[in-house]
């Protein structure tokens, strides 16, 4: 029976001897936690920024998650609980506490929430957002590939539960580079549209729209395998020139407007015809 909001277990025994052993356990509740994730390729480095829908039972003290990295460095000072749960690019956002262990595990921890801040009667409703990068290196296949971060939950209270979770990647890359994904060297990936539910966690505009992919928790660790091929350096220009004659000189005024794609231009070089007198003014708008 429930007496007092308190579960109690009889027994009753009828003119018997009785041994009777109890063993009395903690109920476990696991944080819920759906994932998303954004990376972003450059020439340089993969930018990992994940957003975790996190829901805690308010009964327990402890309201945090692991991360298993993997090749990922977390940057710490990023890991913050957003205020506005519906913005993923918020600014309003609180510090999370941090804790690295020795084996490159990490734990997050969120703090006391304020009265109201996500908070149900009986679930704390929360989005925490972190950032990782790790460096890469185009070889002469351009061959780009990485893994999710595993997440740890239940550790606090017991037995931990290791998995990578149901969620969602999505694979952006800066205008000169082209991404292409590898299905048959990937796992567990599900390759999905970029519909408007995600466009909420991109905020920069590029000429391509990002790769989507849906992955499910209890199978392999979600690996994506493709190709990031850069675009040629490609430069168009329109001259217009103005010609005054004076009596004693001709002076020329043209102007260049140059139209530069996919790599920047170091420098930029005029010829003069060897009959101009007077060194040039370049000017740059």
């Amino acid at each position: 029976p429930n007496v007092f909001g308190r579960q109690q277990l009889q027994f009753q025994f009828d003119r018997q001897d009785f041994d009777l052993g109890i063993l009395l356990r903690r109920e476990r509740s696991l944080p819920t936690v759906r994932p998303t994730y954004k990376v972003n390729v450059d020439r340089h480095k993969l930018v990992l920024t994940a957003w975790f829908n996190c829901s805690f039972d308010t009964s327990r003290q402890q309201m945090e998650i692991g991360l298993i990295p993997g090749d990922w460095i977390i940057a710490e000072n990023t890991a913050r609980v957003l205020r506005d749960s519906g913005d993923p690019q918020s600014s309003e956002a609180e510090v999370l506490d941090v804790r690295r262990h020795d084996d490159g595990s990490y734990t997050f921890a969120s703090r006391e929430p304020e009265t109201g801040f996500g908070a149900s009667n009986r679930r704390l409703e929360q989005v925490w957002r972190v950032v990782a990068e790790r460096s890469w290196s185009e070889d002469d296949n351009n061959a780009l590939e990485f893994q999710i971060p595993v997440l740890v939950r239940g550790g606090a209270n017991g037995i931990a539960e290791v998995d990578h979770g149901s969620g969602v990647l999505l694979v952006q890359s800066d205008n000169n580079i082209v991404t292409r994904w590898r299905e048959t060297a990937s796992t567990g990936l599900l390759p999905d549209s970029f519909s408007t539910e995600y466009q909420k966690f991109v905020r920069e505009s590029r000429l391509r729209e990002p790769l989507a992919y849906r992955f499910q928790s209890r199978g392999t660790t979600p690996t994506w395998a493709g190709l990031a091929e850069f675009l040629p350096q490609q430069i168009s220009s329109e001259q217009h020139a103005i010609v005054e004659v004076l009596p004693n000189e001709v002076l020329i005024r043209q102007d260049f407007e140059l139209r530069i794609a996919n790599e920047p231009v170091l420098g930029l070089g005029i010829a003069v015809h060897a009959s101009v007198t007077q060194l040039p003014q370049v000017f740059v708008d």
